[in-house]
């Protein structure tokens, strides 16, 4: 999949996703150029409220490249959740707050990869106009 291809998704995924205000800017490389922990997309805020960028490995299938658009583009949107999680774990004690954070990302990252999945999977077996 191109880039082009790749930065029309984004483009079509934040009308559905209400993102529409958000600037995403779309980058890709090779794995080899990011740590991306097994992953083959990340994302990171450069503004804010509504600057992200995604980095995403080149080679992916359509599907593939279009889930981990779809799985960071849910990151960014569950970010103002986020904030009142973080400011809720400073108060904790070290180790309270470790287990908990940990506790925290691993079922946010669960519930992005199911919801990334099905917005996917129902885009593509949804008929046409129906």
């Amino acid at each position: 999949m191109t880039k082009r291809q790749m930065e029309k998704l984004v483009i079509w995924w934040q009308g559905v996703l209400r993102m529409r205000d958000f600037e995403i800017r779309l980058e890709t490389c090779s794995g080899e150029e990011v740590d991306f922990a097994g992953n083959v997309a990340e994302v990171g805020r450069y503004s804010d409220e509504t600057g992200a960028r995604i980095r995403i490995a080149r080679g992916q299938t359509a599907l593939c490249a279009e889930q981990s658009i779809v799985h960071e583009l849910l990151h960014v949107k569950l970010d103002p959740m986020r904030r009142p999680m973080k400011e809720a774990l400073a108060q904790l004690p070290p180790q309270a707050k470790e287990i908990a954070g940990a506790l925290c990302h691993q079922e946010e990252e669960r519930l992005v990869e199911l919801l990334a999945t099905a917005l996917v999977q129902l885009k593509h077996t949804t008929p046409k106009g129906g």
